[in-house]
């Protein structure tokens, strides 16, 4: 009973809500993006957007890939404002087919896939 464990009323369990992969991707970018151009450390900002769908975890991983995507872009990647940009459309791209690219960003990829792949 809630009330022997010194509770006032029973504990409401918050369902995970689980975007899909594409979605959960191009919010996170979208997301880190706008952190990065208003200069604000884009972490907290993934962690804060990926907790409801229980996959803060994929915080870090994501930084990193879009740290190195737009490094590997050599400027900073567009959003899409009424459907997805040529980046965006190109990250999830390279999400689902890049083989092994022996470079940092090959390595995000693939972590991220994993990650992915894993509900983490």
């Amino acid at each position: 009973m809630a009330e022997e464990a010194g509770m006032i009323h029973t504990a409401i369990e918050m369902p995970a809500v689980r975007l899909s992969g594409a979605v959960l991707i191009i919010e996170a970018f979208r997301c880190w993006r706008r952190a990065h151009l208003a200069g604000l450390a884009a972490a907290p900002r993934l962690y804060r957007l990926l907790a409801p769908s229980r996959r803060p975890m994929l915080a870090p991983a994501l930084d990193s890939l879009m740290r190195l995507f737009e490094d590997s872009l050599g400027r900073p990647p567009a959003l899409g404002t009424k459907g997805l940009s040529a980046d965006e459309a190109l990250l999830l791209d390279l999400l689902d087919t890049a083989a092994d690219i022996a470079t940092p960003f090959g390595s995000a990829l693939r972590s991220t896939r994993v990650m992915m792949a894993e509900g983490v």
